[in-house]
């Protein structure tokens, strides 16, 4: 378990379990069975367990690189379907919403979307002027 998880994919299945299975509310969760995490990030891991089972709970240990005609292609179902953000990034487990939102605020000033194997320009640092 990551130090920034508050609960192990196991704890939280169980608790998602509980939740869509046995209609155990969010409020008993959090009282009776130790949940603690909040309500919208509690339905976000739902939802995205829901799409795509245990994968979706399961927390990265790396960056996740997207292409730039996935980015594309999911900037424009956003644009032409008006799916929401959150839907989105739960349909193509992505696991940040601002990641997404980047992606269309970059689409829609024009600029080009970086990509991860172009390797920048070498900086390099002059001395400060005296």
């Amino acid at each position: 378990m990551c130090s920034n998880n508050k609960h192990t994919v196991e704890e939280l299945e169980k608790h998602i379990q509980l939740f869509l299975k046995e209609n155990v509310s969010f409020q008993e969760l959090k009282n009776n069975y130790g949940l603690l995490l909040s309500q919208t990030v509690f339905r976000r891991k739902v939802f995205m367990f829901q799409e795509h089972g245990l994968e979706g709970i399961r927390s990265n240990t790396t960056n996740n690189h997207y292409s730039k005609p996935f980015k594309n292609a999911v900037v424009e179902e956003h644009l032409k379907s008006g799916i929401s953000v959150s839907v989105l990034a739960c349909k193509y487990n992505i696991p940040s919403e601002s990641t997404l939102r980047t992606c269309i605020i970059k689409y829609n000033k024009g600029k080009d979307f970086r990509v991860d194997s172009e390797k920048s320009e070498v900086y390099t640092m002059t001395g400060r002027k005296t």
